[in-house]
């Protein structure tokens, strides 16, 4: 290795990449994965084997498959091909959906490792997968083409389960669930002319042996969720519920198996949304990792409406302990129907706002709902982008779809340089959304941000629900980490009365004047407004000058200026 090169610290790389991965920090874990790529086009000799597979089981954790896949291509370049570096290569090519390129890569895998059994099982079972995706994207069953991958996937997870009944779980609860769908759709399999009683069978043969092994302490995270999946095919859906409590709470159910579960539930077996097992898995993944889910408003309502009837049902399956999620979930679903998309007369989608008591912001409104959104999505002139009220109409998709509302008046605003908000009074009066809890607290960071890079507590995560790209309503749920406030102990506002919070749950144009809410009780702490991928001015003149970050204003320092103007709440 050159002199620089001499430089590069193996361990040193994994931890900085192990903390960037934790915070969901993409941009950071991007210039890490280009630093090393860049290392190992220079480097002489091949990188240590440990670290490599440590470094890309990290990215595969959360989800990063780009970044996976090009730094295992990398890996591959410069001579570390061990089959577990070549499989996860394969796997972020089938996550990104390039399954003709993984399957090539798999079954030149296959190939090599036949005198490698556990690597051979899971190449093996990955071109199972690859052909399980092509069935299941294509949403018919009647083409030849369509049936034949269905029967190469059933084919590959059954010779790899057939090897090793008690050890190969997950490719048999995989013939489990495409023998299921295969019933269900009417497709014929030569090798299995009784789809469903043979599904029947082997699920009952496979929660045998996970039950065994729970007993003897010795079920891991992949076999817990196989549990579920045979609870389902059994139709047992109480057990289902406590072997996914067991399986959400293990240690090594991170993002990555809390995704394929989800995806293996809604598109293989066709779970509801609505269905507690659905829920719980999103309620998990949401406090995980990332994405967004869209709002479906049928969804929801029906969510909202059982919220007693689930909750009595799961404390007689698992007890308090195991639901949690589940509840603080749906009591964010609950908080969906107050939040609505800002239009223009002809229903342009331009902004989104959320419903609050008027007399938190103003005091002289008491009761009256009232919309909080942006000053640049609405505002008295029109000024800076925004619509004028009378050209404003507001609509609340998950309470009623057809109905909008028109902006009486401004009760208070304050301009963009500021606090980039707007108080609208709305006609007629909304029903059938209740105004959000705000709170005045944020956050406590401490005196400085180091910890964001060690083995202490985790930074605190935020939420977003608004109406992206105009779009209709989505939870934003990745790379939700706070990141700074202006509140902090040792903090220095940039204005007196202005308090800013800066955050990187993702955003888009049309999420300005959504809720941000902290992820305890659901409470709003700030009005969102902004965002830079690479040019963010950082808070409290740290030194790092610029980062990538999206920014609220707190409900705090928005209630402190409309207070101080109480007296004439129509003034600025």
């Amino acid at each position: 290795m050159n002199g620089d090169d001499e430089k590069f610290n193996e361990a040193e790389f994994l931890e900085k990449l192990g903390a960037t991965v934790e915070t969901y920090d993409r941009q950071r874990a991007a210039s890490l994965c280009a630093e090393l790529i860049a290392h190992l086009r220079r480097r002489q000799d091949v990188y240590p084997l440990k670290e490599a597979q440590q470094a890309l089981q990290l990215l595969r954790n959360k989800r990063f498959f780009d970044l996976l896949q090009q730094t295992a291509d990398a890996f591959i370049q410069s001579g570390q091909r061990s089959p577990r570096i070549r499989r996860m290569y394969a796997q972020s090519l089938l996550d990104q959906s390039n399954i003709t390129a993984a399957l090539n890569e798999l079954k030149s895998l296959a190939a090599d490792t036949t005198d490698n059994a556990k690597e051979n099982a899971e190449a093996c079972s990955l071109i199972g997968r690859a052909y399980k995706q092509l069935y299941v994207d294509a949403a018919d069953p009647a083409p030849a083409r369509n049936q034949e991958n269905l029967a190469l996937s059933v084919k590959a997870y059954d010779e790899v389960y057939e090897r090793n009944r008690n050890l190969n779980l997950w490719p048999g609860i995989n013939v489990v669930a495409l023998l299921s769908r295969a019933a269900r759709d009417g497709v014929t399999l030569p090798d299995f002319p009784q789809p469903s009683q043979k599904a029947e069978e082997l699920a009952r043969a496979i929660l045998a042996v996970v039950k065994e092994l729970h007993d003897e302490q010795k079920a891991d995270t992949w076999s817990l969720g196989t549990a579920t999946e045979a609870c389902v095919a059994l139709n047992q859906s109480d057990q289902a519920l406590v072997w996914l409590a067991r399986y959400v709470r293990s240690e090594y159910a991170d993002a990555f198996e809390l995704a394929g579960t989800l995806r293996q539930f809604k598109e293989v077996w066709g779970l509801e949304p609505r269905s507690p097992i659905m829920s719980l898995l999103q309620a998990e993944l949401l406090k995980r990792q990332g994405g967004s889910v869209p709002l479906d408003p049928n969804q929801v309502a029906e969510q909202c409406q059982r919220l007693p009837e689930v909750k009595e049902k799961l404390e007689k399956v698992f007890g308090e302990d195991s639901f949690v999620s589940l509840l603080w979930y749906q009591k964010g679903l609950e908080r969906c129907r107050s939040v609505a998309q800002v239009t223009t007369k002809s229903r342009r989608g331009v902004g989104t706002g959320f419903l609050v008591r008027g007399g938190d912001i103003v005091s002289g409104l008491g009761d009256e709902p009232c919309l909080l959104t942006n000053f640049h999505v609405v505002n008295r002139s029109g000024v800076g982008g925004g619509l004028r009220p009378d050209l404003a109409r507001v609509a609340f998709e998950l309470v009623d779809e057809t109905t909008r509302y028109n902006v009486t008046e401004v009760a208070w605003e304050s301009a963009i340089a500021l606090h980039d908000a707007a108080l609208l009074r709305l006609t007629p009066r909304p029903g059938g959304a209740q105004p959000l809890s705000v709170t005045d607290e944020l956050p406590d960071l401490g005196p400085d941000l180091a910890r964001l890079g060690t083995d202490l507590e985790p930074p605190p995560r935020l939420y977003l629900i608004g109406h992206p790209g105009g779009r209709d309503l989505h939870f934003s749920f990745q790379d939700n980490v706070l990141l700074d406030h202006e509140d902090r102990t040792g903090g220095r506002r940039a204005r007196d009365n202005v308090c800013r919070v800066h955050y990187r749950t993702p955003t888009e144009p049309g999420s300005s004047g959504s809720p941000v809410f902290g992820a305890e009780g659901w409470s709003v702490l700030a009005l969102h407004h902004a965002g830079r991928k690479d040019g963010m001015p950082c808070l409290n003149g740290r030194s790092e000058g610029i980062y990538s970050a999206n920014e609220g204003v707190s409900v705090a320092s928005i209630r402190a200026a409309a207070k101080a103007t109480a007296a004439s709440p129509a003034r600025t």
